[in-house]
């Protein structure tokens, strides 16, 4: 007897479109308790040294050039730069570790948001093997003993500018 099986693992599985989710009243909360888990932009360099905001702006822009040659969704870069700016607010970089910074933050963030999370190998080969699996694995377990991201992954999480162009996109 020849058993086979016909599941794939080819598609994602994503939540179903909810009307109640774009209502005016759940976007004016989610707005409300956003604030509580964005960083302050004020500080937003204050502790660094080395690097400074156009730095910053150059990994940004290979960040989200990573994160769309991969298809992430949105909420990844997101969140990535959400832990990247709050790592920056707190400690001191050399601005050789910018885009290590930036790739471990893609790692977490993707591991919270994809269905199939980047792989090391993957950022490592986007970084043009400028660092290695191993610096990857290390500075991502740095950041998540620092417990930033965790304050960072608080309800709502960016999701409110996600939402209104989501409305905006459907009633379109």
């Amino acid at each position: 007897m020849d058993l086979h099986c016909v599941e794939t693992t080819d598609t994602d599985i994503a939540a179903c479109y909810d009307e109640t989710l774009l209502q005016d009243r759940v976007l004016r909360n989610m707005l409300k308790t956003e604030g509580r888990y964005l960083p302050a932009n004020a500080s937003l360099l204050m502790k660094q040294s080395q690097v400074n905001p156009r730095m910053v702006e150059i990994v940004a822009g290979w960040m989200m050039e990573v994160c769309e040659e991969q298809a992430c969704q949105d909420e990844v870069f997101l969140l990535a730069m959400n832990y990247l700016y709050r790592f920056l607010m707190t400690t001191d970089i050399k601005k050789s570790q910018l885009q290590l910074l930036g790739a471990a933050c893609m790692l977490m963030a993707s591991k919270l948001r994809e269905p199939r999370p980047l792989s090391t190998e993957t950022l490592v080969f986007y970084t043009d093997h400028s660092i290695t699996t191993a610096m990857l694995t290390r500075e991502r377990y740095q950041c998540e003993i620092d417990r930033f991201w965790r304050a960072a992954a608080g309800p709502g999480q960016n999701n409110a500018a996600i939402r209104i162009v989501s409305r905006e996109n459907n009633r379109a």
